[in-house]
């Protein structure tokens, strides 16, 4: 495991999401908070930037303890099929492939 990473994203939920039912949002919206949590993920902040911005509704930052967590995060998400939900753009802040003696 290597360092610490800042996940830095922006994004917008894409219409599909809307037509799910209530009852799949919630279960979907928990599995991910779930997810998150057994990753070792930290909310280090998150907006709605829609007032802003004609492509984004928000924006955030998270934490996690090295790229492998956020990696097995988001390939658990593609699993459950959040990711078909959203549109995002994300940055990683940190260097997690820096090898040894550099």
């Amino acid at each position: 495991m290597g360092q610490r990473i800042l996940y830095l994203f922006m994004g917008r939920i894409k219409g599909s999401w809307y037509e799910m039912p209530q009852q799949e949002q919630d279960e979907l919206g928990a599995r991910v908070r779930e997810s998150f949590a057994k990753s070792g993920g930290k909310r280090l902040g998150m907006a709605d930037c829609s007032w802003s911005s004609s492509q984004w509704e928000w924006f955030g930052m998270q934490e996690f303890p090295s790229i492998e967590a956020l990696q097995k995060h988001i390939e658990e998400q593609r699993e459950m099929g959040f990711l078909a939900h959203i549109e995002e753009e994300m940055h990683i802040v940190g260097t997690p492939w820096e090898s040894e003696g550099n």
